[in-house]
């Protein structure tokens, strides 16, 4: 595997514009474009990315509207190696 972590939206536009990625992962309550901001970007310009929200908030998540903006599933802080795995294996193969 190779990993990008990049501090800001702008970073991370940067970095899909450049390098192609099977999957993303991105903070519920990113700067600048925010995770849904990110996802429809994602969605538009670099088709079978798969994106990931993490977020530490535990209210409800409508998953359908989240589908609808590109988001493949939401993983909640504090996060476990484990969880992500499974995650990955479930989307990705």
């Amino acid at each position: 595997f190779t990993s990008f972590c990049v501090p800001t939206t702008e970073d991370a536009l940067q970095q899909m514009e450049s390098h192609s990625f099977d999957a993303v992962f991105v903070s519920l309550c990113a700067r600048e474009l925010g995770a849904r901001g990110l996802a429809r970007w994602i969605r538009n310009f670099s088709n079978g990315t798969k994106v990931f929200v993490i977020t530490g908030w535990q209210g409800e998540l409508d998953r359908s509207i989240l589908c609808l903006e590109g988001i493949h599933d939401v993983l909640y802080k504090p996060l476990k190696f484990s969880e992500i795995r499974k995650i990955m294996f479930e989307h990705l193969g």
